[in-house]
C-alpha cells in the first residue's frame, strides 16, 4: 500500500512494525502451546499464522 500511495512514511512505518509484530505473535504462540497443550497445537496445524490455510 505504500509504495501505491507513494508514502516513505508508510513503508518506514512497515519496515519497522512488521518485524515487531511478528515477534510478539510468535511469543503469543509459545504462550498458547504452554497454556493449551495438545490442543493448541492441534488447533495451529488447521489454521494459518496469519492468513487461513487454503484447503
Amino acid at each position: 500500500v505504500a509504495f501505491l500511495l507513494h508514502s516513505p512514511f508508510l513503508a518506514l512505518y512497515s519496515l519497522v512494525w512488521i518485524p515487531i509484530f511478528v515477534a510478539i505473535s510468535l511469543a503469543e504462540e509459545r504462550d498458547l502451546v504452554l497454556r493449551y497443550g495438545k490442543a493448541y497445537e492441534e488447533y495451529r496445524e488447521r489454521t494459518g499464522f496469519f492468513l487461513p490455510k487454503r484447503e
